[in-house]
């Protein structure tokens, strides 16, 4: 699926990669829209720099939204 076309039916109408739902990081789900044929593999050393920067910065932003509530309510 990497190469951009389905293994099974041969189609280019490929889904966009999504992460896999488990315990840890770096599995993506590659899925077929025609056929719905789907494949998981493992992030290579740029993509998984580049997720756990993603993760990292939707950390940071819910910690800093929460401090700004908790600042707020303390001086309002």
């Amino acid at each position: 699926m990497k190469s951009g076309t389905c293994p099974k039916c041969s189609s280019d109408d490929l889904a966009e990669d999504r992460p896999f739902r488990h315990q840890g990081e770096g599995i993506m789900i590659a899925a077929c829209n025609q056929c719905r044929y789907a494949e998981l593999y493992t992030l290579d050393a740029q993509e998984k720099v580049v997720h756990r920067r993603t993760v990292l910065y939707v950390y940071l932003g819910i910690a800093a939204f929460l401090g700004i509530i908790i600042a707020l309510s303390i001086y309002l």
